[in-house]
C-alpha cells in the first residue's frame, strides 16, 4: 500500500510540474507500474481518468492538438517604425553629369510590423512551420499607418500573408568513433572516442535561409522557396573545429508561359523558370581554452547563380534581329522578376567574435565578384542604343563591419557600424538590404545602429543608412549608360540616400 501511494504522488507530481507531458498522456509511466504489480489494472485506470479530469481543468488542459504532434511551440513578434527617408534624383531624367537639377524627395512614414507563427514537432527527425505576417512584397514585413485606421492602411500592406511555410528533417549520428581498452593502474578501462559528431537537415517550402551570408546582401525579410540541405560535422580532430557544407535551390520565377516561335528567323521565345542555386562550405573554430578561451572564427564561401527567367533569354517584349539574341529586355504581364540572370557570384563571408573587457564583440565582411558582370553589363545597358561601345568591369562588392554588445535580456545594449559597396554588375537588387539605398546598385556607403533592451521582451533601436552613387553616370540618363527596362530602378541610384529608422519592438 505504502508503495502505491508513493505512485500515487508520483504520478500525480508530473501532472502539476508538467502540462505538456500529460498531454502526451500518462499511459506509458502506469502500465509499467502495472506490469511490476505496484498497481492493478483497476487502479491505473481509475488514476488515468483522475488525472485526466485534473488536466483538463487546467489552462494548459484546454488546448486540444493532434495526437501526432509531440509539441507546439507558438511564437511572435511586432514592431512599432518611425522612418524619415531623403532620396535625391535628376529632375525630369535629366543626366547627372550632364548638369541635371537634383530632387530631393523627402518622406515621413508610420509603420507597424506583425509576425506570428508555429512550429509543430512530429518526433525526433520531422517538424513543421508555419508563420504569417503584414505586408506582400518579398523583402518587407511593414504594413504603414493611416487611412483612417482602415486595417490594410494608406497601401493596403496592412494585410496578413504567409511568410513561411515549410517543412524540416533533422538527424544525428557518429562516425569513426571507437572503444578500446587501455591499463589503469591494476587494472584495465575502457576508453571511448567519439569521432564525428555529423549534423543532417533538409527543409523544403517557404522559409528563412541556411546559407551564412550578411544582410547588406541577403534582406532579413526573405523567405526563399525551394529546398536547401545541411551538413554538419562537429569534432573533428580536435575540440572547437567544425565545418558545415550547404546547397539550396530555391525557384525565383514560375513562368507558366507556352513556347512560341518567330516564322522570319525561327527563333524560339521561352518564358523560361527562373532559379536561385547556392553552394557554401563553412568552417569554424572556438578556442576552448587560454587567453582567447571563447573566441571564435567563421569563414564561409559560397557559390551563387541566377537561371533562366526571362530576362536571360527570349523575353515577351524581345526584339529579335538577324538572329540573334535580345537580353535584358522588359518583363511581361506574368510579373517576371527584373534583372535577373547573368549572375555568377563567388563571395566569401567570414567573422571573428571574442569577448574584451566584458563586453562581446564581433568584426565581420565579406568581399565577393560576379564572374559574369561584362554580360550582365551588357544586358543593362546595351539594348536598344546606337553606337553601344560595351562595358566592363563594376563586378565586385564588399562590406566590413563591427558590432559591439548583444541584445538578448534586460539591461544589453548593441552599437554597430558598417561600410558598404556594391558595383553595377556585381550582385542583384532582388537580395540585398531594402532598407539601404533602396535595392540599388552602383552604390556605396554606411550603416550605423544602436539599440536597448527595457525588458528581456522589449528592444529599442534606431538605424541610419547612408548611400551614394559610385559612379554619377549610371543611371543618369546619359547616352551610352541609359539602363534597360529590365533594370530601372534598381541602377538608377542618380544621388545621395539617407533613411533613419526608429524602432520599438517586442516578442510574445
Amino acid at each position: 500500500m505504502k508503495n502505491i501511494f508513493k505512485s500515487l504522488a508520483l504520478a500525480f507530481g508530473v501532472a502539476a510540474l508538467s502540462a505538456s507531458a500529460m498531454a502526451q498522456d500518462s499511459g506509458p509511466l502506469l502500465d509499467a507500474l502495472v506490469k511490476k504489480g505496484v498497481l492493478s489494472d483497476n487502479e491505473a485506470e481509475d488514476i488515468r481518468v483522475n488525472l485526466v479530469k485534473e488536466y483538463n481543468t487546467t489552462s494548459a488542459g484546454k488546448l486540444q492538438i493532434a495526437s501526432f504532434v509531440k509539441k507546439l511551440q507558438l511564437f511572435g513578434d511586432a514592431r512599432l517604425r518611425y522612418q524619415y527617408q531623403d532620396l535625391q534624383s535628376p529632375r525630369g531624367g535629366a543626366a547627372i553629369n550632364g548638369g541635371g537639377q537634383m530632387v530631393d524627395t523627402i518622406n515621413n512614414r508610420y509603420r507597424y510590423r506583425l509576425r506570428a507563427g508555429a512550429t509543430y514537432t512530429y518526433d525526433s527527425h520531422w517538424s513543421a512551420t508555419v508563420r504569417l505576417e503584414t505586408a506582400a512584397p518579398n523583402d518587407s514585413t511593414n504594413a504603414d499607418f493611416g487611412n483612417y485606421w482602415d486595417k490594410r492602411g494608406t497601401d493596403g500592406t496592412g494585410v496578413l500573408s504567409v511568410g513561411q511555410v515549410f517543412l524540416d528533417y533533422k538527424t544525428k549520428f557518429s562516425v569513426f568513433d571507437s572503444s578500446s581498452t587501455v591499463p589503469s593502474g591494476k587494472s584495465f578501462t575502457t576508453v571511448t572516442d567519439p569521432g564525428v559528431d555529423v549534423g543532417l537537415n533538409v527543409r523544403v517550402g517557404r522559409g528563412p535561409k541556411q546559407i551564412y551570408l550578411t544582410e547588406a546582401f541577403w534582406d532579413s525579410d526573405l523567405n526563399p522557396e525551394g529546398i536547401a540541405t545541411e551538413l554538419t560535422f562537429n569534432n573533428v580532430g580536435f575540440d572547437g573545429l567544425s565545418f558545415a557544407a550547404r546547397g539550396a535551390a530555391y525557384v525565383t520565377d514560375n513562368d507558366n508561359v507556352a513556347a512560341g516561335q518567330i516564322a522570319a528567323d525561327h527563333n524560339q521565345i521561352v518564358d523560361d523558370d527562373g532559379g536561385l542555386l547556392i553552394a557554401q562550405i563553412e568552417g569554424a573554430y572556438k578556442v576552448t581554452g587560454g587567453y582567447f578561451k571563447g573566441t571564435e572564427v567563421r569563414i564561409a564561401p559560397l557559390y551563387l547563380q541566377e537561371t533562366g527567367g526571362d530576362s536571360n533569354g527570349f523575353g515577351a517584349a524581345a526584339t529579335i534581329g538577324n538572329g540573334s539574341s535580345a537580353q535584358g529586355v522588359a518583363g511581361n504581364a506574368n510579373g517576371t522578376p527584373l534583372g535577373q540572370g547573368n549572375l555568377k557570384v563567388i563571395a566569401v563571408p567570414a567573422e571573428v567574435n571574442f569577448s574584451l573587457w566584458k563586453q562581446s564583440h564581433k568584426v565581420y565582411g565579406t568581399y565577393g565578384v560576379n564572374l559574369d558582370s561584362n554580360n550582365r553589363l551588357h544586358e543593362m545597358y546595351a539594348p536598344g542604343i546606337a553606337g553601344f561601345t560595351g562595358n566592363h568591369g563594376q563586378n565586385t562588392f564588399w562590406n566590413v563591419g563591427y558590432e559591439l554588445g548583444k541584445l538578448k535580456k534586460q539591461g544589453d545594449w548593441m552599437f554597430g557600424a558598417e561600410w558598404r559597396w556594391i558595383e553595377a554588375a556585381s550582385y542583384t537588387g532582388a537580395l540585398s538590404d531594402s532598407d539601404w539605398a533602396n535595392n540599388a546598385l552602383n552604390v556605396t556607403g554606411s550603416v550605423v545602429s544602436a539599440g536597448y533592451n527595457l525588458t528581456d521582451a522589449i528592444t529599442l533601436k534606431t538605424t541610419w543608412f547612408h548611400s551614394t552613387p559610385i559612379q554619377a553616370g549610371r543611371g543618369g540618363y546619359n547616352a551610352n549608360n541609359t539602363v534597360s527596362a529590365n533594370y530601372t530602378g534598381v541602377t538608377t541610384n542618380a544621388g545621395t540616400q539617407d533613411i533613419l529608422q526608429a524602432d520599438i519592438s517586442w516578442k510574445f
